[in-house]
């Protein structure tokens, strides 16, 4: 089946949730992707202080390799609160 051509946002450290969500739909529409590769495929489209942020994440050897825990610390990072607890909750395990 063919895809349509759909570019995923950067993601710069406004509005978490929204890209987080838009982030999930198009790495499902590609389900040839396994989802140990989302965080990688996820982390080239950071940009700015969210892309700053994930390095330094990086550099304390503090690996985000797991979709859920990247989810999960860029809302804590970027969002509020109550964000927060929000997209945690809405938070699928993938295969």
């Amino acid at each position: 089946m063919n895809l349509p051509r759909i570019e995923l946002p950067v993601f710069d450290g406004d509005n978490p949730r929204g890209w987080i969500r838009k982030c999930r739909k198009y790495l499902k529409m590609h389900n040839e992707l396994p989802g140990q590769q989302w965080v990688e495929v996820a982390s080239m489209y950071l940009e700015g202080k969210s892309e700053i942020w994930f390095e330094g994440i990086l550099l304390g050897t503090n690996d985000l390799t797991n979709w859920k825990e990247l989810a999960k610390a860029l809302c804590m990072r970027f969002g509020s609160h109550s964000d927060v607890v929000e997209e945690f909750n809405k938070l699928e395990q993938e295969k």
